[in-house]
């Protein structure tokens, strides 16, 4: 994620270039640095590769048009605040991440990076950790309306993918990975895509 209004230079040095950098990409190199034996594969391949990721981009991006509308669209009457407390700190967690990253109190981030007041800051937090638990609500109502739920091959799956790309499968198992992000917070994760993935499908009906 990028942050918004930031501005972030950075200064780097080559000392020194070894060897001679390769001007055409052919079969004997592909051979030698990657698991294919031609140039035409490995082009192949990454062409798959990248309209794969401009695919799920575009899926990902029309289910949370299409939820954020439903929300919007929605009269909810209230969240539940443990729902909402819980996406504040959320919230509040990856922006004081991405201060630590860059040596910075979140108050001066804000202030430096993201060009706001903190009373703003505040503010625009708020209204995310609102917005989600609002999206949590209209999920699970639609979830339940049309029957559409988590399979525990589904979870299983889930879990086993999430573990295998996170940095902390070095030092606790999945057990304990589980346990520390919460089978419930992975279930509405997968249920968010579900629905998602069901209101693309009959997104015309839906959004009317």
């Amino acid at each position: 994620d990028e942050l918004k209004g930031a501005k972030v230079v950075f200064t780097v040095k080559v000392n020194y270039i070894v060897g001679k950098v390769p001007t055409e990409l052919t079969d004997e190199l592909v051979k030698a640095n990657t698991e294919f034996k031609t140039a035409v594969e490995y082009k192949d391949d990454a062409r798959k590769k990248i309209e794969t990721r401009k695919n799920d981009e575009a899926k990902e991006t029309a289910q949370r048009e299409l939820l954020e509308k439903v929300v919007t669209t929605s009269a909810i009457k209230s969240v539940p605040k443990v729902a909402e407390e819980k996406y504040y700190n959320q919230v509040m967690d990856y922006w004081k991440n991405i201060a630590a990253n860059y040596g910075m109190e979140v108050k001066d981030l804000v202030q430096n990076q993201l060009k706001l007041t903190e009373e703003e800051f505040e503010k625009e937090v708020k209204n995310q950790a609102e917005l989600s638990a609002k999206l949590l609500v209209v999920v699970r109502a639609i979830a339940k309306a049309e029957k559409i739920d988590i399979s525990d091959e589904e979870y299983n799956t889930a879990l086993k993918t999430y573990y295998e790309s996170s940095n902390v499968k070095d030092s606790m198992d999945i057990a304990a990975y589980e346990s520390q992000v919460g089978k419930e917070n992975i279930m509405d994760v997968l249920l968010n895509d579900k629905v998602g993935a069901f209101l693309v499908e009959n997104g015309k009906a839906i959004s009317k």
